[in-house]
């Protein structure tokens, strides 16, 4: 199959190019009396003043979405909480190789005290061959 080599049409190109930088454009905050809504969703929805605060509420947040401010700190408070739960986990994992290193040191430490013990007994009680006296190696002449 492979992908088209042809040309791109230059009308769709164009419109796409278009539609792109339009895209990338801040948008101004919009305005509640700009807002529109064409249908309701939830006809059973409740009425009156619920219905007003929770389009309100709604009209709020689409608002701190549009905001750049509100994005920005968005992303820095979830860049803030990653932080804080790799250090967090860093910690975890620091205090958990810490309590195993201490207690490998000192299972090691008890079994260097029991082996040096028993090496004590045991050349205590061992009898030792007498020292003999050395002999001079006889040297070749040169």
């Amino acid at each position: 199959q492979g992908f088209s080599v042809l040309a791109p049409d230059p009308q769709k190109h164009q419109d796409l190019r278009r539609r792109q930088r339009l895209s990338e454009q801040s948008r101004p905050k919009p305005k509640a009396s700009e807002m529109r809504f064409s249908e309701v969703l939830d006809s059973g929805a409740p009425s009156g003043p619920e219905r007003e605060a929770a389009r309100q509420r709604w009209i709020d947040e689409m608002q701190a979405k549009a905001d750049p401010k509100q994005i920005r700190r968005a992303a820095r408070e979830r860049e803030e909480q990653a932080r804080e739960l790799e250090r967090e986990q860093d910690r975890v994992r620091r205090q958990e190789f810490e309590q195993h290193y201490y207690e490998r040191q000192a299972a090691q430490q008890e079994r260097t005290s029991q082996v040096n013990a028993q090496a004590r007994n045991h050349w205590a009680e061992a009898e030792l061959p007498a020292a003999q006296q050395p002999r001079t190696e006889p040297v070749m002449p040169p």
